[in-house]
């Protein structure tokens, strides 16, 4: 079963409240035990990944385990890394190259995320091609 986060795409109302992560977390338990559910397992990527991880803190005795694709670093400045170590720099030239190329997105879906539902739900082919991108890169 995958279940929409609550708040994206046509999951809420005009004016109705949004729900914060826990919030997420808590009311994807609940519809499993609705479901008949005690035990199971999570995925998540992008915001459903910080939604499974809360699943674990908070919901840990009900989980069979976690699969996550996507990694939330709080910390992604490259600045930040000045450790002269080879290891570090070579991290910080990642971050750095993944800051200019790959968080596009983001700023689509920060900004006008019900556009780019719309789009993306509008044609499998084009939600098929943004999956195969995001997973090449």
């Amino acid at each position: 079963m995958i279940p929409s986060l609550p708040g994206y795409g046509l999951s809420f109302t005009p004016g109705q409240k949004r729900f914060g992560i826990r919030q997420m977390a808590d009311a994807a338990a609940e519809l499993m035990s609705a479901l008949g559910y005690a035990k199971f397992g999570v995925q998540g990527g992008d915001w459903g990944a910080f939604v499974s991880t809360i699943m674990g803190l908070h919901h840990a005795d009900r989980l069979n385990g976690i699969h996550l694709n996507f990694l939330g670093a709080i910390r992604r400045d490259p600045t930040l890394y000045k450790d002269p170590l080879p290891e570090v720099q070579a991290f910080a030239a990642q971050l750095k190259q993944f800051a200019a190329e790959e968080t596009g997105y983001q700023v689509i879906q920060g900004t006008k995320p019900q556009t780019l539902a719309f789009a993306l739900t509008d044609s499998p082919a084009g939600l098929a091609a943004w999956f195969v991108e995001k997973f090449r890169t």
